[in-house]
């Protein structure tokens, strides 16, 4: 949770101080910046954010403003909430893709 608060802050200040994302002034008052493992966690957090939308759409669920509703009620409604954890596991999907999967043999 730090890291989004920091990202937040980090990010307030590109957009409302006009400091540059990629060399930001030193000095007594530095911006808060990223560092390289909270930058790292992030990046997974967008990434796992992206796959999962993308399971949505697959899944059918086109209307971005559906889905931001349906989104923003999981966040108050545990009913809805695993639901969304159903259609945007990436394990069931696999499986829904390619069947069960079945047993291996044992070597012999």
């Amino acid at each position: 949770m730090v890291c989004f608060k920091l990202t937040y802050d980090a990010r307030c200040q590109v957009v409302h101080s006009g400091i540059s994302a990629f060399s930001p002034p030193t000095g007594p008052k530095n911006p808060k910046i990223l560092n390289d493992q909270q930058l790292a966690i992030l990046g997974d957090h967008v990434r796992q954010a992206v796959m999962k939308f993308l399971l949505l759409v697959w899944r059918g669920e086109t209307d971005r403003d559906a889905v931001n509703i349906m989104l923003d009620e999981a966040a108050l409604d545990e009913t809805i909430r695993l639901k969304v954890f159903r259609q945007t596991d990436i394990e069931a999907a696999i499986e829904d893709l390619l069947g069960p999967a079945k047993p291996i043999p044992p070597l012999v």
